[in-house]
C-alpha cells in the first residue's frame, strides 16, 4: 500500500472535484448510496449520437477523500470513452488511477463507489 492513503494526488481531486455539478441535457441519469457508510453519488451522462461513447458527465454527491477523489479521477477518465470499455473498468483501474497499489476492503468500497455508479448508469442504456 502506499505509504500515505492521502496522498497530494488523492487531496488535491478530494478537494478540487472536476466534473461536479448538473448536465443541461442528458441521457441517462442515476444515483448510488454505500449502505455501510453513506457516501452518494448522482450522475447524469449524456452520450454521442450512436450511444456508445460518454461524450459529457457530470455528478453530485458527498463522500469520504477516497469516494470524492475517485469520483473525480473516473468521471475524467470516462470523457471520450466507448462506454464498453467503462463497464469493463474495474479495481485495478481504480486504483492506478489514484496511484495506489492496494486498498483495504473498507476503502475500496469507497473507492469503487463512482465507478459503480457510472457504470450502473451506463447499464441503463
Amino acid at each position: 500500500m502506499s505509504e500515505d492513503l492521502y496522498q497530494e494526488q488523492i487531496i488535491e481531486a478530494a478537494y478540487n472535484p472536476a466534473n461536479m455539478g448538473e448536465l443541461g441535457e442528458f441521457d441517462v441519469a442515476t444515483r448510488e448510496v454505500s449502505n455501510s457508510c453513506g457516501d452518494a453519488f448522482s450522475v447524469q451522462i449524456k452520450l454521442s449520437t450512436d450511444k456508445t461513447v460518454v461524450e459529457d458527465l457530470k455528478w453530485q454527491g458527498n463522500g469520504c477523500a477516497i469516494g470524492m477523489a475517485a469520483m473525480s479521477l473516473v468521471s475524467s477518465a470516462c470523457l471520450k470513452k466507448p462506454t464498453s470499455l467503462i463497464l469493463k473498468w474495474g479495481e485495478k483501474e481504480m486504483l492506478e488511477s489514484l496511484s495506489l497499489d492496494q486498498i483495504s476492503p473498507s476503502r475500496s468500497k469507497c473507492m469503487m463507489l463512482g465507478l459503480r455508479t457510472i457504470q450502473s448508469c451506463l447499464k441503463k442504456l
